[in-house]
């Protein structure tokens, strides 16, 4: 995949608006993304913003995934929610040796995580691997998935492993999306279509090589993988879900108000009476964001 810039990555965002308008009452029905549209964003890479370099991915900064998340959350909840979740996931690559996510996302690239991130299984040692077993809820996106990430307690026997300091020590462990039993759990009047299901997983065996410890240094080097920023780079996302859901309901408020005739007026509830005036618009600050964050993409610092 050619490497783009940060506006065509957020362009591609925008130009899917269309697409994902058309597709809501498909979404909110069925409880999931459609097809279709995932396939559409798995094309413009909006499902991988963090994979890096090394496996084929763009490896974007945390402001990019933030404008182009934003701009899908505003048109849906559900897919910037869904785009943002497994733009998590493709950061959690870079604990992954570079040829491991070669042939996890294939070639050119098309990574497609869905899980949890809580450790809500059991993984036992056996050569070469574990054999997992556990249950794990609130799994967004798992109806379009490719892989799903199960973090595990690691088990000596029936006693979870405790590191040096007294706590279970907990691995992530990646298996195929069909290794596992989805369970019809996501039934909710708000982000239907984020298809946030839980899974089941019975004795599945994990090789050593797709699993990893966040708790361990990553095996990519660049400053989006340095543990220390590991949840701001995923927090900047999520703020960006946020966000964009919020500007989206701004808008179809207005919409909703300089459009709508209540049964007593035949004005349009947006029109303010002249015995009324407008407040003025509050002034947009004209400080450009994050500037820290674009030095150290820049190369003029390290975290």
């Amino acid at each position: 995949m050619s490497h783009p810039t940060a506006d065509d990555v957020v362009a591609a965002a925008l130009n899917l608006a269309p697409q994902i308008r058309a597709a809501r009452d498909e979404l909110e029905a069925t409880r999931q993304l459609p097809p279709s549209l995932v396939h559409t964003l798995a094309a413009a890479g909006l499902l991988q913003l963090h994979l890096p370099r090394s496996m084929g991915g763009w490896e974007l900064p945390p402001l990019t995934a933030f404008r182009a998340i934003e701009a899908l959350s505003k048109c849906d909840g559900s897919v910037g929610w869904c785009a943002m979740i497994a733009t998590a996931f493709s950061l959690s690559a870079g604990w992954l040796r570079a040829e491991v996510g070669r042939t996890l996302c294939g070639q050119p690239p098309d990574l497609r995580v869905a899980g949890s991130i809580r450790p809500q299984g059991q993984a036992y040692p056996v050569a070469g691997g574990y054999r997992i077993r556990g249950r794990w809820s609130f799994a967004s996106g798992i109806p379009h998935a490719h892989w799903l990430a199960c973090p595990c307690i690691v088990m000596e026997g029936e006693r979870p492993r405790v590191t040096p300091d007294g706590t279970p020590e907990t691995r992530d462990m990646w298996i195929p999306a069909d290794a596992a039993t989805i369970e019809d759990t996501w039934s909710v009047v708000g982000m239907c279509g984020t298809g946030s299901h839980d899974f089941r997983v019975d004795d599945v065996f994990v090789p050593a090589t797709h699993t990893f410890s966040l708790a361990e240094p990553a095996q990519e080097t660049g400053p989006l993988y340095q543990p220390r920023f590991f949840l701001v780079v995923v927090l900047t996302s999520t703020v960006g879900n946020a966000l964009g859901i919020a500007r989206g309901a701004l808008e179809a408020f207005v919409e909703l108000a300089t459009c709508t005739r209540s049964e007593s007026s035949p004005r349009c509830c947006g029109i303010v009476p002249p015995s009324r005036p407008a407040s003025p618009r509050p002034k947009r600050s004209s400080v450009p964001p994050g500037p820290m964050w674009w030095r150290l993409w820049d190369g003029h610092g390290r975290p």
